[in-house]
Parts: structure tokens; sequence; C-alpha cells
């Protein structure tokens, strides 16, 4: 599995879990609420995505081969 799909998958999840908690959270299932969450969401996960695709390069572990250098 190619690493980005990894980070993709990871972050819809996310997506879902933390619209799924939004929504449980407020109480309020109706359906201006569950748009407005549910796209609260893909903004959320989105956003998220972009701040792993730029964060874990940056804090990413040398490989075994850089370490032996």
């Amino acid at each position: 599995m190619h690493p980005s799909t990894r980070l993709k998958l990871a972050s819809l999840f996310f997506a879902v879990v933390w619209t799924i908690g939004m929504i449980w959270f407020s109480g309020l299932f109706n359906t201006v609420n569950v748009l407005i969450t549910a796209f609260a969401g893909v903004v959320v996960g989105y956003a998220g995505y972009r701040l792993m695709r730029w964060h874990l390069p940056r804090g990413r572990v040398p490989s075994r081969s850089e370490e032996t250098r």
C-alpha cells in the first residue's frame, strides 16, 4: 500500500468519526445541522490530510541507512 493511501484513509476515518461525534454531541438531528456538520467534517478531514502531508516529512524518523552514515 502506498504511504499516501494510508494517510488518505486515516484522514477519511478522522473526518467520519469527527462528524459523527459532532452530530452526536450537538443532539440536533435535523437536516440542516447534519449537512452543515458534514460539510465541516469534509473541511476538517482535508485540513488534517494537508497538515499531515506537510508535517510528517519534517518530523520523520530517519531510516536505518541514514543512521549508519
